[in-house]
């Protein structure tokens, strides 16, 4: 990749991380540790050189997006999508890798595994036709959460 096109996936990435933090939070109604937490992601991916830090501010920027309506949601990967080129969805796709993993192996191994299965386990709620698969995520947050009390709140 030539610098250029670096320049140019890294404006790009920019945008929609900028995109997504004015659509997915700007609505929502946040406490003050929450948003310093989500300031300090913010700040963090766009202070790096690199596309992977700008992809994981995405990653991390995209989280709360659950709480959003489907339309907001698609709304939002159209308005990226048109501006920036870049599909949400790619990031969507990883998420779904990341609980199939997880509730394949039967472990919740890290905090980011749990809050992972945590947002899942919120989506699903009330669909119908998965209370099992809900009712295993829960049952996997409840081993690790016995797990980590245990530890002294070290995972």
């Amino acid at each position: 990749m030539t610098n250029k096109e670096g320049d140019t996936e890294r404006s790009a990435l920019v945008e929609a991380l900028r995109m997504i933090d004015e659509v997915v939070w700007g609505n929502l109604i946040q406490s003050e540790e929450s948003r310093a937490h989500r300031e300090k992601w913010v700040k963090w991916a766009l202070e790096g050189r690199t596309t992977a830090r700008l992809r994981t501010g995405i990653k991390h920027a995209l989280e709360p997006l659950v709480a959003h309506p489907p339309a907001v949601r698609a709304a939002l990967t159209a308005r990226v999508r048109g501006a920036t080129g870049i599909d949400l969805n790619t990031f969507r796709q990883a998420h779904v890798r990341r609980i199939t993993a997880i509730m394949e192996r039967g472990l919740v191994r890290s905090i980011t595994d749990y809050e992972s299965l945590r947002e899942h386990i919120d989506e699903l709620e009330g669909t119908p036709g998965r209370a099992e698969e809900v009712g295993n995520a829960y049952r996997l947050i409840g081993e690790f959460e016995a797990t980590y009390s245990k530890r002294g709140k070290r995972a």
